[in-house]
């Protein structure tokens, strides 16, 4: 999204594009593979939980908006760790325990019976 481990560097891409290259990614999983569910899941906030940065100002939005628009599922591994530093060992890993929360969280979805196929 900016360069790696330079968080304050200006995004790569405008929100067009990302928006752009996540539709093509959903259509390729439809129509190319067949896949009959598609979950979108938002962004872990990078770095440190930050809510300031470009996953979070610019991915978050763009990735929630076009679930909406194609009414797919997401699953919010944003929200878990929004604000939550202690969540990191670094700017961009998180604890064993915040992983284990991760998986939870991605489980607790995709097991899920969905509401439509």
């Amino acid at each position: 999204f900016s360069t790696h481990n330079n968080y304050d560097d200006e995004p790569l891409f405008e929100p067009e594009e990302y928006t752009a290259g996540l539709r093509a990614l959903v259509r390729w999983a439809t129509e190319t593979v067949g896949a009959k569910r598609v979950i979108l899941a938002l962004p872990i906030p990078y770095p440190y939980g930050s809510t300031s940065h470009t996953t979070s100002t610019l991915v978050l939005p763009c990735t929630a908006a076009l679930a909406a628009e194609l009414g797919l599922e997401t699953i919010d591994t944003h929200a878990p760790f929004a604000g939550r530093a202690t969540a990191y060992t670094d700017p961009d890993h998180l604890t064993d325990a915040d992983i284990d929360l991760l998986a939870e969280t991605v489980a607790a979805v995709v097991s899920a019976r969905p509401a439509k196929l």
